[in-house]
């Protein structure tokens, strides 16, 4: 079978043989004693498709948990990921989502992805050049939140996407590697509400903004069309049974009933034309929501770096608050010291202070309109 579809065009239809399982009419020619040589085709049908990121989701091999495409499609528009961006994942995993980061890249761009097991990051990295997509995805076995990501990456990324399971220790070092010069974008993939909340104040201590969090579920529709010969047999049985009420009114001894009729179908407000034009009218298509939700896979973190709002000195300050560590250790600007006097207070601090004080200031009395803003 596979020697016939290989040099076939992607796309194009071919026939199941008889002797596969499922096949139609299998069991009818094997009753009416005909040899199975596997050459008669079969009823069945199959389409070539091109392989995808799509089709890689739902048949690689399981190695961990898998992010799918309704998860991966929402963190690529909000990454804002296209081709020629450089993008940095931790956690490779079994790379379901490393393949669309892979193809949405392109050629110009590049996927940085990286995988602390040692056997997954060797898997992955033959997966990609087993697909064609070496080139534009380097595998990398290495823990970012001990190690951080790899110099060469410092300031390089337009995004960053963490799938770890304390995502918060990999906050400074994503930091570093995103772009300063731009606005830039991290995601975190995380399924407890705890790791969620240790990461979204790691954000915010470390110059994050619009830090939002999201969960992705699904809910199936269906468009499904009424059934023509339920409601054709609806109308004729309602037809019937108001001619079995004109039959019946005609005489008072069957007072009975037709109180039994109208009761069971309510036709003492329903003729047949009416019961007719319902029947048109619910042939239509119809759609459907399905009853059942996909469950909670994982909640989704997101949150923006802009550049000139951070500084060196803050972000050493900072990393050591989300650590735990020694955060007064820092001298603080505001206190001052023998080498360095305390800073004149600015003109309008002078202002508001004397203001707070009950006494004029210089220029609260210079003019009415500054008078009454000090009162």
């Amino acid at each position: 079978m596979h020697r016939e579809l290989i040099g076939k065009r992607f796309g194009s239809r071919v026939r199941g043989r008889a002797g596969t399982r499922g096949g139609r009419g299998q069991g009818r020619r094997q009753a009416a004693g005909k040899a199975n040589t596997g050459a008669t085709p079969g009823g069945g049908w199959a389409y070539l498709l091109h392989p995808s990121p799509e089709l890689w989701t739902v048949s690689l091999p399981h190695r961990t948990q898998i992010l799918y495409v309704a998860d991966i499609s929402f963190i690529t528009m909000q990454l804002n990921i296209q081709p020629g961006s450089v993008v940095v994942e931790s956690g490779t995993g079994s790379g379901s989502f490393s393949h669309s980061l892979a193809r949405t890249v392109g050629p110009t761009g590049h996927l940085h992805t990286f995988e602390y097991h040692a056997q997954r990051a060797e898997l992955a990295a033959e997966e990609f050049a087993r697909h064609g997509l070496a080139d534009r995805a380097t595998v990398r076995c290495r823990d970012v939140c001990e190690l951080g990501f790899t110099e060469e990456l410092r300031g390089q990324a337009d995004a960053v996407f963490l799938d770890l399971p304390s995502p918060w220790l990999a906050i400074g070092h994503a930091r570093d590697a995103l772009n300063p010069r731009v606005p830039t974008r991290l995601a975190s993939y995380s399924p407890c509400m705890e790791q969620v909340q240790r990461t979204c104040l790691a954000l915010r201590d470390l110059g994050f903004s619009e830090i939002r969090t999201f969960e992705t579920l699904i809910r199936p529709h269906a468009l499904r069309g009424a059934s023509q010969r339920s409601l054709e047999s609806l109308a004729r049985y309602g037809t019937r049974e108001l001619a079995a009420l004109e039959e019946a009114g005609a005489d008072s001894a069957n007072a009975e009933a037709v109180a039994a009729i109208q009761q069971k179908l309510d036709l003492s407000r329903v003729t047949a034309e009416q019961v007719a034009r319902e029947t048109q009218v619910s042939l239509g298509p119809q759609l459907v929501m399905g009853q059942e939700m996909r469950g909670h896979t994982s909640y989704l973190t997101f949150a923006t770096l802009y550049p000139g709002l951070w500084s060196e000195d803050a972000a050493a300050t900072a990393e050591e608050a989300v650590a735990g560590g020694p955060a007064e250790s820092q001298p603080s600007a505001a206190v001052p010291t023998e080498e360095q006097p305390a800073p004149e207070p600015a003109e309008g601090a002078a202002t508001a202070a004397a203001a707070a004080a009950g006494s004029p200031s210089p220029s609260s009395s210079s003019t009415p309109e500054a008078a009454d803003a000090s009162e």
